[in-house]
């Protein structure tokens, strides 16, 4: 919120109250006037227009957009003398890179979660602080809402790691009369500095032109160089990405270490090398004890001794195999087909060629 200034339009005074009023203390007070104005229960002649200059005044400062613009445009400028500096709002010291920044932090009740919204003029350092302070309020308040508190969160989150929102005319208009406030205390330099960055904040004509006229007299003055406060990347963004990168490793970490066995298998089978496995050779001509056929429907033949490798080819039931090799304590063995290919199938799928009568 900006610092108090003169209620030019009166808006605080129709209200009643002073210009720091916090918004809980605006919407008690329109309550409070609004029955005691309402034309439905005051029958005098001004008691219309006495209400709608009350509904106006509300309209206004219910929002902090409007609220905050009110403010910054409320103060009529002295055509003589130093202009007031514009202070953050929370540490009170002048900057020549004030912005006005909305954060939000989310608070949940059980099915209900609500989401509030911080604003106001800061210097960098305190904008960084805040956005931290509503960040870590919103991870450890936000989530328990049901449906809406995961999403609301996730959505806060996300918008004040990206900076919060910063309004670019209202940012515009608060550069514009922080660079006139230096002009009129003598810092040239500045002025015209503040002034570029009001520039680079608006696209309207008319603001445009408001800025140009401004800078025209100080065509001749030197610019000063402001490092920029303002950077994407600083200690702000830092804070608030590092818990998603913790809970990132943490699932990544937990997911690797849990991950089911039968993947874990298939990835070590799947480096043996054919030559690695260990066979027992039988005899591949002449001796009809180790012809049999298929019993299943449909075998596939593999290229090791385990589910997880790949398939050859699949024979159909009765299919006429060779054994030709035996994978000790297991129950697979190495069989040829009538093609000639080799490969491994479980035994328990195959019987003796001479027992086998077709249906």
């Amino acid at each position: 919120m900006l610092p108090p200034q003169k209620d030019r339009k009166n808006y605080y005074s129709i209200l009643g109250l002073k210009t720091d009023a916090t918004q809980g203390q605006i919407k008690t007070a329109y309550r409070k006037k609004a029955k005691q104005l309402h034309p439905d229960s005051n029958s005098y002649a001004g008691a219309e227009d006495k209400f709608m200059q009350l509904s106006e005044a509300y309209q206004v400062l219910r929002s902090p957009l409007q609220r905050n613009a009110y403010d910054i445009d409320k103060k009529p400028q002295k055509p003589l003398g130093k202009l007031p500096l514009q202070n953050c709002s929370w540490c009170k010291k002048v900057t020549a890179q004030p912005r006005f920044v909305i954060f939000r932090e989310v608070v949940s009740h059980n099915f209900h979660s609500e989401a509030k919204e911080i604003s106001g003029v800061f210097c960098s350092d305190c904008a960084q602080n805040a956005a931290i302070r509503a960040s870590f309020k919103t991870w450890v308040l936000g989530w328990w809402g049901m449906p809406f508190g995961f999403i609301l969160t996730i959505a806060t989150l996300w918008r004040n790691l990206l900076g919060g929102r910063k309004p670019k005319t209202i940012n515009s208009r608060l550069l514009l009369k922080q660079a006139k406030a230096f002009q009129s205390q003598g810092e040239f330099e500045l002025a015209k500095a503040t002034a570029e960055q009001a520039r680079k904040y608006t696209k309207s004509p008319f603001y445009i032109n408001q800025i140009n006229s401004f800078k025209a007299p100080l065509k001749g003055k030197e610019t000063k160089t402001l490092k920029n406060n303002w950077r994407f990347f600083n200690r702000s963004f830092a804070v608030q990405l590092a818990p998603i990168l913790m809970i990132a490793i943490i699932s990544g970490a937990f997911s690797y270490a849990f991950r089911d066995d039968e993947i874990k298998t298939k990835k070590s089978l799947e480096i043996v090398r054919q030559e690695e496995i260990k066979v027992i050779a039988l005899p591949e001509n002449g001796d009809s004890e180790f012809i049999y056929q298929t019993t299943s429907e449909f075998l596939h033949v593999r290229k090791g001794p385990s589910l997880h490798f790949g398939i050859i080819s699949t024979l159909k039931k009765y299919s006429k195999v060779r054994l030709t090799g035996l994978v000790p304590k297991t129950s697979w063995v190495r069989i040829k087909t009538k093609n000639g290919s080799s490969g491994f199938v479980l035994f328990k799928h195959l019987v003796k060629s001479k027992y086998v009568k077709k249906d």
